[in-house]
């Protein structure tokens, strides 16, 4: 029958219209005919559908219209309403306020708050991407409300896991949004409402709040971000707001939270909703894995980032649905259990794993069946507490028996309770456990984390930090309780980590948003397959359809909720009363005190006074009837000034009233066909909306005057007969206008267009000053080089440009690697004092160009090389070489003769020998013309044994010098032959080392009575005829010339 029809209808729309504000004709008709396993006939049902008066064919396709609820027609039109009806009423609350003071980095914050102190708006919204600093911004806010006056500040956010975050934050009133409008307490008036998260509320909860502020006179902040996760329940009302209404919008785009640049820039994408973008770079990081183990290698990076899951505030692990979210949860708990940081003990528990049914569904007796388990959400008196589950033993006329013998109506349960399946899990001390049910008795709510006690039947509840906040013991009975390991992108949306996993198949564009920005270091993504997995998420955006993004998108006409809209605003002054007074209250107060500050004025009583006997005496009978507060204002009124008299430069022609009339019968019907033909003109020949010229505004303006004083219409304008020619002058003057605004919106368009290549021209031009040897070898480079060519053709022409072909994304990358290599070898290996001298000469003689300050080696290497090619390179490198070898060998030699004439007696030892044979080889070959040997590795060492061996014979001689023996013995020597030593004074150990030596060879010259008796030369020491000055070898002269090796 037609009553069981309508019954089946209204049963499956209460059902999906409970999480979808639109759908089409086929998903409604589909869905009854399932439910109802095909008992009606289809033409039946088409029928009775479009005559439900609780739901609107919208239009659309006519095989397949869209309908919606005249109750969401209500909230999305009435929402939007009554946040633009509230513009502009206000005082701003303190615009004087300083937010930030002295912090540069924080002036985008600092603006923003500024702007919300100065809004006169009911409603504003703040729209701030993830990590752009809501929560400080929110902080300084507030103290800006509180220096304006602001007594009662109220921080709602729609979940206990956000409301939690903002207590952790400072806002420790803070509560959930559905317990803010359930509780019969409500905020005094003038309170300011702030709405955390706002993107999770529902249409019909925004609705709601927008009724209530009206009613209480609150001034509310939605504060969010569409592109993150929407509610469960219909209607995405905060992007309805941003979208398509007038409220005054505040954002913040600049990212903080994220401290990698890469990763920053990625995710400032994903809020721009540039996702292909976002994935590409982020796979270009190496940020996203791809492997058939994804689950494993993510469970693995979680005990890297956490050192065995011991520091929860390291990570958070993120998957989007529940079915990898329990894989994913058993991959991590082995490797927990085989880095023994699970307890060896285990017990298994039973736990309630929800359906997620809507609301409706849980409305309907029909729908339980025996089996069934239900989970209560909250306390039922008499029956169970929250968390608390039982089996469906019966049903029957519309009541539920429990298999714990109670029994629930289910008109008055289904708020209650949830319907879904038990499931056995084990437990372990040291697992995470996350709660799904309040019991405020305990402090425990919906998304608190705990870890398993070591103690039996206890639970450590934890901070969003992972720190122990207090032991409880888990309630008897309670099982709405899951692994914590792992979290849904839906319940990770307000946390934050140091670092992030996720893991996924498959993820839509505001669960990758959301899961991949909780992350301030490092992002990790793990998947099976990238290819599906950007497929996927460029293909599914996550937001659902509403009305008026229907009429956006031109699927349904703009008049489809035009209807209702007359209809609710000839009921808004019964559904809602108006509080558009603009402040009155404070206003007057405001006049109050001015008055009073006037009187207080010596200047002013003393005017009033002077005036006073002569205003009393013009005050006529109707003034005595006035109030004490109007005549007291008077006094401050202004005489008026008399009315000037209009000389009339011809007398005014009285007609009499019905020739009047008759006359200006016929002049509006001149008017009108005047009016008519204009608009139909300018219709087929003008552009843009018609308007009246100044003239003819003037001309009716007039008119109107005449009427209103009795008078007959002035004589009819010659330009008003000629009326096509007027219309044919503003016809061209208003398309000569549009081509003017189009050519100009072209030609921005245009300029926009062309951005992306200026700023690939920009790099290109960078790349090519940077780098120092053309790479055009390349056939990438090449293709470049030609495509920037084409474009500045293309340009030149004023001409779009041409679509950016693949291999430019490529080259650049290769580009930015080349570039970031050649700025690291530049700092870390800078070119030589050789190739500088080199290129130095190159420059000089002309045949090359000047390079940037400072060149790696191998950049100078290829410079050189290919303006004077291998061989000349090489034989300029050589001869450097040699200078730089005969520049040290030179010094070195010089250094030894100072130590030879300095000492008495050469050391013998194998050092000073090797020295001495290189000397040798070097003269030798440079006598003969051969290249020099570079300096052996035995030199430095040498030299710095050598000025140690001066700086003590200097001391000794100083402190111990020769005995007058001594020199008497060294002069009889020298009487004999010996040459005296080089020096003024020598120390005693010196002139005993050089009598010894000197007495020993004269002993061995007087053996050789064969030989000639010649002058000894005792100290292996060129001839030197006067004693040298002593001060000359104090050993600081010879190291001060030392050169470098």
């Amino acid at each position: 029958s037609r009553d069981e029809i309508v019954k089946a209808i209204r049963r499956v729309t209460e059902s999906l219209f409970e999480r979808e504000s639109v759908v089409t004709q086929d998903k409604l008709l589909a869905e009854v005919l399932n439910t109802s396993l095909g008992a009606f006939d289809l033409g039946e049902l088409k029928a009775v559908l479009s005559d439900l008066p609780e739901l609107k064919n919208l239009g659309g396709e006519a095989v397949n219209p869209f309908y919606s609820p005249e109750e969401v027609i209500e909230r999305e039109t009435h929402s939007i309403e009554a946040v633009e009806d509230q513009k502009g009423i206000f005082e701003p609350v303190a615009p004087g306020f300083i937010p930030f003071p002295d912090e540069d980095s924080r002036k985008a914050q600092a603006e923003l708050i500024t702007g919300l102190l100065s809004s006169p708006d009911r409603f504003n919204l703040f729209r701030g991407v993830a990590g752009a600093g809501k929560t400080s911004t929110l902080q300084e806010f507030c103290r800006g409300l509180r220096s304006g006056g602001v007594e009662n500040i109220v921080v709602v956010a729609p979940t206990n896991s956000a409301t939690e975050v903002l207590k952790q934050e400072g806002f420790e009133q803070s509560q959930t949004v559905a317990s803010f409008l359930l509780t019969p307490k409500k905020p005094p008036e003038r309170s300011y409402i702030i709405i955390d998260e706002a993107g999770l509320n529902s249409l019909r909860e925004g609705y709601e709040i927008v009724k209530l502020a009206r009613k209480n006179n609150y001034r509310v902040l939605f504060v969010g971000d569409a592109r993150q996760h929407n509610a469960v329940e219909s209607g995405d009302f905060f992007r309805l707001l941003e979208d398509y209404s007038q409220i005054r919008k505040f954002s913040l785009t600049e990212i903080h939270r994220q401290q990698n640049e890469e990763y920053r820039r990625g995710i400032f994408e994903c809020s721009q909703g540039q996702f292909e973008q976002a994935f590409e770079r982020f796979d270009g990081q190496h940020f996203i894995h791809e492997s058939r183990d994804y689950l494993d290698e993510a469970a693995a990076q979680f005990m890297e980032f956490t050192r065995n899951g011991t520091d929860l505030s390291q990570a958070i692990m993120v998957s989007p649905t529940h079915a990898e979210c329990d894989r994913l949860t058993a991959a991590l708990r082995e490797k927990l259990r085989a880095a023994n940081q699970l307890g060896k003990t285990s017990q298994t528990v039973t736990v309630f794993r929800s359906w997620n049914k809507p609301k409706a569904w849980l409305r309907q007796a029909e729908n339980f069946q025996p089996g069934m388990v239900l989970s209560f959400v909250r306390n039922l008196k008499g029956v169970a507490k929250a968390g608390s589950m039982d089996t469906v033993e019966s049903v029957e006329n519309g009541r539920i028996k429990l298999a714990s013998g109670k029994m629930l109506w289910v008109k008055e349960a289904w708020q209650f309770v949830d319907v879904g399946e038990a499931r056995n899990i084990e437990l372990r001390s040291g697992d995470l456990i996350q709660f799904r049910a309040n019991r405020k008795d305990l402090k425990i709510y919906n998304g608190t984390l705990a870890r398993v006690s070591k103690k039996a039947g206890y639970v450590d509840l934890l901070d969003g930090s992972g720190k122990i906040l207090r032991s409880v013991e888990l309630p008897k009975g309670y099982a709405a309780f899951d692994y914590g390991w792992v979290t849904t992108s839906h319940k990770s949306q307000g946390r934050t980590a140091q670092n992030v996993i996720a893991a996924a198949e498959k993820m839509d564009a505001k669960a990758f948003y959301v899961s991949l920005s909780r992350g301030r270091q490092q992002l990790s993504l793990h998947c099976p397959d990238k290819a599906l997995l950007k497929q996927h998420l460029l293909s599914h955006s996550g937001d659902r359809v509403g009305i008026h993004d229907l009429i956006r998108d031109r699927e349904i006409p703009p008049n489809a909720v035009l209807p209702l809209r007359n209809e609710v605003r000839k009921q808004k002054a019964m559904i809602l009363p108006d509080f558009s007074y603009k402040e009155i209250s404070s206003r007057i107060r405001r006049t109050a005190e001015q008055v009073k500050r006037l009187v207080m004025d010596s200047n002013i009583v003393r005017k009033m006074r002077s005036y006073r006997s002569r205003i009393n005496a013009e005050i006529s009978p109707k003034d005595e009837g006035k109030s004490l507060l109007g005549r007291f204002i008077g006094l401050f009124r202004r005489p008026a000034e008399p009315e000037k008299k209009v000389v009339q430069s011809e007398p005014i022609v009285y007609a009499e009233h019905s020739r009047n009339d008759e006359l200006w019968k016929i002049f509006d019907a001149l008017a009108r066909d005047y009016e008519q033909r204009r608009r139909e003109y300018h219709a087929l020949f003008g552009k843009d909306e018609f308007r009246f010229t100044k003239k003819e505004k003037r001309y009716f303006r007039n008119q109107d005057a005449r009427r209103e004083n009795g008078l007959v219409p002035d004589a009819v304008p010659a330009w008003m007969e000629n009326w096509k020619e007027t219309a044919e002058h503003e016809a061209e003057r208003s398309v000569r206008q549009y081509e003017q605004r189009r050519l100009e919106a072209v030609r921005k368009q245009l300029e926009e267009s062309w951005k992306p290549f200026g700023e690939l021209e920009k790099f290109y031009d960078s790349f090519c000053r940077t780098v120092i040897i053309e790479t055009e070898n390349t056939e990438i480079f090449n293709q470049i080089k030609d495509y920037i060519e084409r474009q500045n053709e293309q340009r030149k022409s004023g001409l779009p440009p041409l679509a950016q072909p693949d291999f430019v994304s490529e080259w650049r990358k290769q580009a930015e690697y080349e570039l970031e290599k050649i700025n690291y070898e530049r700092k870390f290996y800078p070119w030589t004092d050789e190739q500088q001298k080199i290129i130095a000469d190159i420059v000089r003689d002309g045949h090359g160009f000047t390079p940037p300050q400072v060149i790696s080696r191998s950049e100078a290497s290829d410079y050189i090389e290919a303006i004077l090619g291998p061989e000349e390179a090489e034989r300029r490198y050589n001869k450097l070489r040699m200078g730089a070898i005969r520049e040290a060998y030179d010094e070195l030699r010089k250094y030894y003769r100072d130590c030879r004439n300095f000492l008495i007696v050469m050391p013998q030892t194998e050092l000073w020998d090797q020295v001495r044979d290189f000397i040798e080889e070097q003269d030798r070959r440079q006598n003969s013309g051969q290249d020099l040997l570079p300096l052996p590795d035995f030199v430095p060492q040498w030299r710095q044994q050598a000025g140690y061996e001066l700086e003590i014979i200097v001391r000794e001689r100083k402190s111990d010098p020769w005995t007058d023996a001594q020199k008497r013995k060294i002069l009889e020597l020298a009487n004999r032959g010996a040459k005296l030593p080089l020096a003024n004074v020598i120390s005693r150990s010196e002139a005993d080392a050089f009598i010894k030596e000197v007495s020993a060879q004269l002993a061995a010259a007087d053996d050789r009575s064969s030989r000639q008796r010649d002058t000894v030369d005792l100290s292996a020491k060129p001839a030197v005829e006067a004693v040298c000055d002593p001060a000359k070898y104090t050993g600081l002269p010879i190291r001060k010339n030392r050169p470098r090796f």
